[in-house]
């Protein structure tokens, strides 16, 4: 059923494509020169806004800039993940840097983990990016 809704949709896109041909080879010489150069300049004005906006999409730390450690702290008395940081003198609550983090408009929401274990089941799907962004962000800071 995909392959057939794929190729349905292919046939659609080469049917439009024909059309535009088809007008475009049907306008005078001098309208032609005109509209071919106005799709060039369409077709390259959003492959550009493409490329800009995957690289912005795409532009997660991939590596931590500092070592760090993670693990469970108590603070007030209740159980908190924390980042150990600056060769063990700095201890961070992850989920309070994260929600500063947050507050900075290219960052998006990501949920942290209340406990390690939801710290460790979610690290190698995508929370890991997140951990490097805080700790990249406090030194930055």
């Amino acid at each position: 059923a995909l392959k057939t809704l794929d190729k349905s949709l292919q046939g659609g896109y080469l049917l439009w494509v024909q059309n535009v041909l088809f007008i475009i080879n049907q306008c005078p010489a001098r309208e032609r020169k005109m509209i071919r150069k106005s799709l060039f300049n369409l077709t390259l004005t959003a492959a550009l806004a493409f490329l800009a906006s995957s690289a912005s999409v795409f532009a997660q730390d991939q590596e931590s800039v500092m070592p760090f450690k993670v693990g469970t702290f108590a603070i007030d008395g209740i159980p908190t993940v924390g980042l150990v940081v600056q060769n063990d003198e700095l201890i961070v609550d992850l989920a309070a840097a994260n929600r500063a983090l947050e507050l900075i408009p290219r960052y998006a929401t990501v949920a942290i983990p209340d406990d390690m274990i939801g710290l460790i089941s979610a690290y190698e799907y995508g929370l890991k990016y997140r951990v490097y962004e805080i700790v990249n962000h406090l030194v930055a800071e």
